[in-house]
């Protein structure tokens, strides 16, 4: 809570922020034109999506130095990371793929294919299954975090695009942009 890590796309940069002060403590170059900074559960590694360069910058957090940089699908914009900082998933709205890196390693896994372009990834808490949200494919499809396979997928109707889960983990509700509803999913049948 006392730091705030982000990105300056026009720069190629990675910024670290007191949050207190709201000074910059550091800064260090990243891959082409990055969009996002998460960090990992841990808090060591921050991990940065970058959009043009199709790649995940596996970054320190004390230092900014970057570790390694992983080739990802492309045009990336998102990542979900596995609670135990093990692994990351990394999203394209414009491919109809998911990359899977090892965030120990610095390696790609994989590259999932999924039934259609995802708007949306949701990781339930105890980081066990990754639910994927596609319009296109007008449903939503579960991951499964350990073996990195593709799992159930289930019809939903015109056009899911977001989720939210519930606290307890037991349902997801998915909006429907163009059946302009809210559709509930059991996550347990």
């Amino acid at each position: 809570g006392t730091k705030a890590y982000t990105t300056s796309s026009g720069s190629d940069t990675l910024l670290a922020l007191d949050c207190v002060s709201r000074a910059v403590l550091g800064r260090a170059h990243t891959g082409v034109e990055p969009v996002l900074a998460r960090v990992t559960p841990d808090g060591k590694s921050v991990l940065v999506v970058n959009r043009r360069g199709s790649s995940l910058g596996i970054h320190d957090a004390a230092s900014l130095a970057e570790r390694a940089r992983v080739s990802v699908v492309e045009a990336p914009e998102d990542v979900a990371i596995l609670p135990d900082g093990s692994v990351a998933f990394v999203l394209s709205r414009t491919q109809g793929r998911i990359s899977v890196v090892d965030l120990k390693r610095g390696v790609l896994l994989t590259n999932l294919q999924l039934a259609g372009r995802p708007t949306q990834m949701i990781l339930k808490p105890d980081g066990g299954e990754l639910y994927v949200i596609s319009p296109e494919s007008h449903g939503l499809q579960a991951i499964n975090t350990w073996t990195h396979e593709v799992g159930d997928y289930v019809l939903l109707r015109s056009a899911p695009t977001y989720g939210l889960l519930s606290p307890d983990a037991s349902e997801l509700f998915i909006s429907d942009n163009a059946a302009d509803r809210i559709a509930p999913v059991d996550i347990y049948n």
